[in-house]
């Protein structure tokens, strides 16, 4: 019913978690409106009703005091909407923010964000890896940067560092073909690998929230993994090793098991969202969802 509401409204996919709020809140009565038709397209036309008063179609006064709010991102799209919606955090650090367009929408919900980038007007001008940081953060939101990482161990390990305890690391890596060579992109990841190499920087993964669609995202607090199993790492024992750290991972694991994992602990992808720190309504775009 949702669903056909916001497509009868002309609302998008994303319209589903903005548009009936809107509606409800600056148009009721056409709310009221679409409901009918949506009911006299069910039942047929013995349901049908008629068309209401042009009184009822007109905006209302305060719908036009409503300041409407666009984000366009083409990444990072579940990712950053389940973070906003299902947790509590007040200080982000965004590595590769980037045109700042993440670091915009986190902002449009009160949070403060430092950016990170190569590019002057970055609170933190430089390379992640070399940059000293004065603090540590409740959110690091990291967003198609892993796979530029040439050193992807001490990559992860420093965002370790990075975070409160209890934190949160929020990222985002491209799902492509192998066997394809794109330029800048020095690893290709599944669920399985990425969810390793966390492990590995420390990262007790097994209640992360997992989802590959166009792209795999995978959020995560700061809990540590057991020390013990860390401290006996050693590569040319891979079976053991899985079978040592396989209850930090968030689905079963072992030696030669499939690590293309879809989805674990996400949820459904219908997304609430906190108080706004910008009164009006917001849409989210992105080209890869319709």
């Amino acid at each position: 019913m949702r669903l056909t509401v916001c497509r009868t409204g002309g609302y998008s996919e994303f319209g589903l978690d903005t548009g009936l709020d809107y509606l409800l809140a600056a148009r009721p009565r056409m709310l009221g409106v679409l409901l009918k038709r949506v009911i006299g397209n069910i039942s047929g036309p013995s349901a049908a009703v008629p068309d209401p008063p042009r009184g009822d179609l007109e905006p209302d006064d305060s719908a036009s005091s409503l300041e409407h709010h666009v984000f366009h991102m083409d990444w990072g799209y579940h990712t950053i909407l389940r973070l906003v919606s299902s947790y509590d955090f007040q200080t982000v650090l965004d590595i590769g923010s980037g045109a700042g367009e993440h670091a915009r929408f986190l902002r449009h919900f009160g949070k403060q964000v430092f950016a990170v980038d190569r590019v002057a007007g970055a609170d933190y001008v430089g390379d992640f890896n070399t940059l000293v940081l004065d603090r540590q953060f409740d959110v690091v939101w990291c967003s198609h940067v892993l796979e530029h990482q040439r050193n992807v161990g001490a990559f992860l390990e420093k965002i370790f560092a990075a975070l409160k305890d209890d934190g949160i690391l929020a990222l985002t890596v491209p799902c492509h073909p192998r066997e394809r060579l794109i330029a800048g992109h020095l690893t290709v990841w599944n669920a399985g690998l990425l969810c390793y190499n966390l492990v590995l920087a420390g990262f007790d993964c097994s209640e992360a929230k997992l989802l590959q669609t166009f792209e795999l995202g995978l959020i995560v607090r700061k809990r540590k993994a057991g020390r013990a199993e860390l401290g006996h790492y050693d590569p040319g024992l891979a079976g053991d090793e899985l079978d040592r750290l396989g209850r930090f991972f968030p689905f079963p694991v072992s030696q030669g098991c499939n690590a293309e994992v879809y989805e674990a602990n996400w949820g459904d992808r219908y997304y609430s969202f906190p108080s706004a720190s910008v009164p009006g309504t917001i849409a989210v775009k992105s080209k890869n969802v319709r």
